[in-house]
């Protein structure tokens, strides 16, 4: 547990020291990247996330899906279940400061997707090697 927690901070220093250009241009070949991969490219309801600090910038990505009029969903906080919900969005005007204040939809009873309808979900990650 102890080596986690120490590849986790090297990783996450690193990846914080990182300039917005440097982001922005990672995160763009990133998008690419995921929006070639098959299961992206035949996925009709798609799951993503909010960029936060230093992640993977997700902005003009989620914008490229909304674009092929895919439907889209991002984590949004229930606090009073404790538990995250997959809410459906139709544009980026849509999302608010959640509790943690990252970017995220208003759940509501028309917008809440179930978890079995989703195709594809992109999280974010830390760090990988060539095999992931």
């Amino acid at each position: 547990m102890q080596d986690k927690k120490i590849f986790r901070t090297h990783y996450r220093a690193l990846r914080n020291a990182l300039t917005d250009a440097q982001v922005e241009s990672m995160s763009t070949q990133i998008a690419s990247r995921v929006l070639d991969l098959p299961p992206v490219q035949d996925a009709t309801v798609i799951m993503c996330y909010s960029a936060f600090g230093s992640e993977v910038a997700t902005k003009k990505l989620l914008e490229r899906l909304l674009a092929k009029h895919c439907t889209i969903a991002l984590p949004a906080t229930n606090p009073a279940l404790h538990m995250m919900e997959a809410v459906r969005i139709d544009g980026l005007d849509e999302l608010t400061a959640g509790i943690y204040g990252i970017a995220e939809p208003v759940p509501g009873p028309d917008n809440t997707l179930k978890p079995s309808l989703i195709d594809v979900v992109l999280v974010p990650g830390l760090a990988f090697d060539r095999k992931g």
